[in-house]
């Protein structure tokens, strides 16, 4: 069984599963501007492009209600931050 960490959080990848962190110095983006998501993960019939936010990190401290995050988080309007870096790191692989 594979295990991806980002930070604390830990992902217990099952046997048919493969990942890999792809948001680190070995992605070679972030020299040219590019984003890259936190996670690839590569399954018999698709490929994922995973980014992970945890409400629970150090750094979020304001948001410890879960809804009040997800207000936050929706009125930040996070959509084209997300698609950059699915569609840079999907254009990189």
């Amino acid at each position: 069984m594979t295990t991806l960490r980002e930070g604390d959080l830990r992902l217990a990848l099952p046997g048919q599963v493969s990942g890999r962190k792809f948001d680190g110095a070995g992605h070679r983006l972030s020299h040219c501007g590019l984003k890259a998501v936190d996670w690839i993960l590569d399954l018999p019939e698709r490929i994922y492009f995973v980014e992970i936010k945890d409400p629970e990190a150090p750094g979020a401290e304001l948001h410890k209600q879960s809804k009040r995050f997800l207000q936050d988080f929706l009125a930040s309007n996070p959509t084209p931050n997300l698609a950059e870096k699915f569609r840079d790191s999907f254009l990189y692989e």
